[in-house]
């Protein structure tokens, strides 16, 4: 019997961050041409479109903040963006005890379903995997949990599915790991999983890796025994350079420059 993630993640979300994570929003400073907003927007999504995380910007309210022309010596046209977590009680705070400086940030209500990571324990019975929302939802899918391995390494790690002994080193993967724009949004939470450690190996074992990992081809979707979601209550504000290049043929690439991603802290709620 598969594993549905409950409705009542939507009691975690305003209404507004529903209705409005639809949409993408974008905006400018004063004094940036129309024109160079479109053509802003244009390469933000072409960038976002050719890493497959198209989604990833409807999440957030960006604007745009400065434009750089094509001049010699400089990697090519770019426009910088900053990014900030659409719905939520927008702040402005000190970037640390009694900094001049301050910092934007979106803050959420919690659950009162919390838990604190360390009253959850440790138990030997299990091994523990965190991954996004994303990953889970292609597991509910195909009914087993089961890694594509885009962050194995060599062939020694081929066709493995990782796992840790610790709870707590699970949750940090499920979130610390993925890439910028892979990260939890409140919408898509990162998520951890316990199954029983029996239908795993120790990774050394195998000569996949170390003695505090695990690993399997596959487990069945029906033995995760408990799941928790890792859901972000505060975010800072990202930015990134968006940097067209065009080679002496006129040929266009769109890649990212500089880059941060929005700091976020984050709950987590037991499921099951």
């Amino acid at each position: 019997m598969g594993i549905h993630m409950p409705i009542f993640l939507k009691d975690l979300l305003s209404e507004d961050t529903i209705n409005e994570a639809t949409k993408l929003s974008i905006s400018a400073v004063p004094g940036i041409d129309e024109e160079d907003v479109k053509e802003g927007e244009h390469y933000l999504r072409k960038f976002y479109a050719k890493r497959g995380t198209s989604n990833f910007l409807t999440h957030y309210d960006w604007e745009l903040r400065k434009v750089r022309g094509y001049k010699e010596g400089m990697d090519g046209k770019s426009f910088d963006f900053s990014y900030l977590h659409k719905g939520g009680k927008k702040v402005e705070e000190p970037r640390w005890p009694g900094s001049e400086y301050t910092r934007t940030v979106k803050k959420f209500r919690g659950s009162s379903r919390s838990v604190d990571i360390k009253d959850v324990p440790e138990d030997s019975r299990f091994a523990y995997r965190g991954m996004s929302m994303a990953e889970w939802a292609d597991a509910k899918g195909n009914g087993k949990i089961q890694s594509q391995g885009g962050y194995n390494i060599g062939t020694q790690q081929e066709n493995w599915t990782f796992f840790s002994n610790s709870f707590r080193t699970a949750a940090h993967y499920s979130s610390g790991f993925a890439p910028f724009d892979r990260e939890a949004t409140r919408k898509e939470p990162a998520v951890i999983i316990a199954v029983p450690i029996e239908l795993t190996k120790n990774a050394k074992d195998v000569g996949a890796g170390t003695e505090d990992e695990r690993v399997a081809r596959e487990v069945p979707l029906n033995q995760v025994k408990h799941l928790w979601v890792y859901t972000p209550i505060e975010f800072d504000t990202g930015h990134i350079d968006i940097v067209v290049n065009r080679d002496y043929k006129g040929n266009e690439s769109v890649s990212d420059g500089s880059r941060a991603g929005p700091i976020s802290r984050k709950e987590l709620i037991q499921i099951k």
